[in-house]
């Protein structure tokens, strides 16, 4: 198995405004190494603060689905102090909800990791048949499936409950957490995300956090390598960093 840094050293991509010949290519500079590297480890930190940052900020906005969320989180866990176990949150059915429906509205990941086509493929979309030839490279459009009125009622709405047992929904129309051999690490990462959040909700009063602000806190986002929570309030615009 090739490394990651090795394939990089063997690239050769086309020089910027030059094309037509074979000798229009160069290898990557040390800065475009250095760049790509960034972004293939850096990526593992961004999503997740990113994705942690949007369902705290929904809870801040949402006291009745936080103030749910920590009735059930203490049904639970009840005085327990310390880390939450994998079983207890087997047994927290809401929580699941808001993180997946926190994914859908506002998934970290402009698309899923590409995937090749083994085979020829007819799909259906909008009365029409489409072929999508083997070996064709798919990007998975996570956040336009996750907004997509057609499948979702009010896909702009925040709704934890569209993902609770007895909701008729095929996760496999929307899926935050990756496809194929990486829904496993998404898996994991909702798992991670679970953890926090049950700390979080328990030790800290977000209400409190409401009332400081005043009832008009609005948040956008900004776009980079993941899509991250920017917080207006008043005349003062900042971007949260968890990483500063």
């Amino acid at each position: 198995m090739i490394s990651y840094v090795d394939s990089l050293l063997k690239l050769r991509v086309p020089v910027d405004g030059v094309t037509g010949t074979t000798t229009t290519v160069r290898e990557l500079s040390e800065e475009d190494i250095v760049s790509f590297c960034s972004e293939f480890l850096d990526g593992s930190i961004w999503a997740p603060c990113a994705a942690f940052e949007w369902i705290m900020a929904r809870l801040v906005m949402h006291q009745d689905i936080q103030e749910k969320l920590k009735k059930e989180i203490r049904s639970v866990m009840g005085d327990k102090k310390g880390q939450v176990d994998v079983e207890e949150l087997q047994r927290m059915p809401y929580l699941k909800a808001v993180i997946f429906e926190s994914l859908r509205r506002h998934n970290p990941a402009h698309f899923l990791i590409p995937h090749r086509v083994k085979e020829d493929v007819m799909i259906m979309a909008d009365h029409h048949e489409y072929l999508i030839p083997k070996g064709a490279v798919v990007n998975y459009l996570v956040t336009s499936v996750g907004l997509d009125a057609s499948v979702w009622e009010e896909p702009l709405e925040f709704r934890p409950e569209r993902f609770m047992p007895g909701v008729v929904i095929s996760l496999r129309i929307f899926n935050g957490c990756g496809q194929a051999l990486y829904e496993l690490q998404g898996c994991r990462f909702v798992l991670m995300i679970g953890l926090k959040i049950c700390g979080a909700s328990v030790a800290f009063d977000f209400e409190r956090l409401v009332l400081d602000c005043g009832a008009g806190l609005a948040v956008g986002m900004y776009s980079g390598l993941t899509y991250g929570l920017k917080e207006a309030h008043g005349s003062h615009d900042w971007v949260v960093e968890f990483l500063q």
